[in-house]
């Protein structure tokens, strides 16, 4: 009974969460203007995000030249970052143009089948084993993210592409040693535009980031397991894992300490209103 009141409490609160995103406020900015190109492969050349969503605890910043939009992302939260790297993310961008069939771009993609303690629940003898380091986690998983999927471009491919491709939409994320992940996209002006920046600062355009949500485990009520995870989830009070609370049992592994385990079960939306600058 206390198990099943423990999983309809995270079901219910996820659920709120998914309101909550829905009603998100939008923001109004104008972008700044990109004197030098930037290049993927060059973090040094992006400038640090001055702009902080407090829900997300992303920050961010816009910024285009007369060829491409560039968009910068960045968090070191536990949660959020967990949720990209397992569950993925998603841009959208909508103009007055393409406002049935907005631009999306999905980078990284979700894991197939991923459930919130998949993989990072308590075994037998899970003490005595080194936690897993954040960084070994980041690098493994992205390591078969080569690809990221688009649809709604215009004068682009849609489907699965490569991460960076010669005149196309480009994709970068990486994870420096202090555990804070750098999200970076160009995205060409003619895949979402039918004219030059000089003709159209005066149109809104809306950009939308969402941190996807990672599934709540599968099973009968009470069953914290959920596929995938080996060894049982350890939500007897008995058992050395388990701590209790509404948040549930807390998985063991280094990537989770400090993560707020309501977060990870629901999707969090930045809605951002931006003009583009013309020189």
């Amino acid at each position: 009974m206390k198990k099943e009141l423990i999983l309809k409490t995270i079901l219910l609160l996820s659920f709120l969460g998914t309101i909550i995103t829905a009603c998100s406020p939008k923001i109004s900015m104008v972008t700044a203007w990109q004197n030098e190109p930037l290049s993927i492969a060059s973090a040094e050349s992006w400038s640090a995000p001055t702009a902080t969503d407090k829900r997300s605890k992303l920050d961010y910043a816009l910024s285009n030249d007369r060829e491409n939009l560039y968009i910068i992302l960045q968090t070191a939260d536990p949660a959020t970052r967990l949720r990209i790297i397992r569950a993925g993310m998603e841009l959208e961008i909508q103009t007055p143009e393409n406002e049935k069939n907005p631009g999306t771009i999905k980078y990284p993609l979700p894991e197939e089948r991923i459930t919130l303690f998949d993989g990072i629940g308590r075994q037998e003898g899970a003490r005595d084993r080194p936690r897993q380091d954040p960084t070994e986690m980041f690098n493994r998983v992205m390591a078969s993210q080569t690809e990221l999927e688009l649809s709604g471009f215009s004068n682009h491919p849609n489907g699965r592409v490569p991460l960076q491709n010669e005149g196309g939409i480009n994709i970068g994320v990486d994870m420096d040693s202090q555990g804070v992940i750098t999200y970076k996209a160009l995205i060409p002006l003619h895949t979402f535009l039918d004219e030059s920046p000089a003709g159209i600062s005066a149109q809104n355009h809306l950009l939308t980031i969402t941190v996807n949500a990672i599934d709540m485990p599968g099973g009968p009520p009470g069953n914290f397991t959920g596929p995938g995870m080996p060894g049982g989830g350890r939500t007897s009070p008995n058992d050395p894992g388990y701590r209790g609370g509404a948040s549930g049992p807390r998985p063991g592994g280094g990537y989770m300490i400090g993560v707020d385990l309501d977060r990870l079960t629901r999707s969090e939306t930045i809605k951002i209103n931006f003009k583009l600058t013309s020189q």
